[in-house]
């Protein structure tokens, strides 16, 4: 995963910037759109003075203690999840360190109306995220395969 991400976004970023305005549609819902978001999620943070910085410095701290978490966990579903959240941190920390703020490209939207932007490690932190608050779910879903 943390190979992925920065692959994805190193070839998205080199052919959407030939495109003109940055974006191709692929679907009627579905474009990929250059973005490069120097803030946190929906942009948020991005007209402080160099956010890179503050929230690489943020990002790595928390990655630590997500770390911190992963050695002491025992549970295998958690330990997934958690491995999801440092993977997806990390891939957006590059990010900040190689282009100064996260590449985005997955653009879904109705019409004019845009979902933000965002990337594959975005999805695997919102995957880890949903992991650690419905575990029960996942136990469910791995007894059934197990089946």
């Amino acid at each position: 995963l943390i190979i992925a991400d920065p692959v994805s976004k190193h070839l998205f970023f080199n052919f959407l910037k030939t495109q003109p305005f940055g974006s191709i549609s692929i679907l009627p819902f579905f474009n990929l759109t250059l973005v490069i978001n120097k803030g946190v999620s929906f942009g948020f943070l991005n007209s402080i003075p160099h956010p890179e910085y503050i929230i690489s410095f943020i990002a790595i701290c928390i990655t630590c203690f997500l770390l911190f978490l992963f050695i002491k966990e025992t549970s295998v579903i958690k330990k997934t999840a958690l491995v999801l959240l440092i993977s997806g941190a990390i891939g957006n920390t590059i990010d900040r360190f190689i282009y100064g703020g996260v590449i985005d490209f997955l653009d879904f939207h109705i019409n004019n109306l845009h979902y933000p932007a965002f990337n594959i490690a975005d999805s695997i932190i919102f995957i880890g995220i949903l992991i650690l608050l419905f575990p029960n779910f996942f136990k469910k879903m791995l007894r059934l395969k197990s089946l």
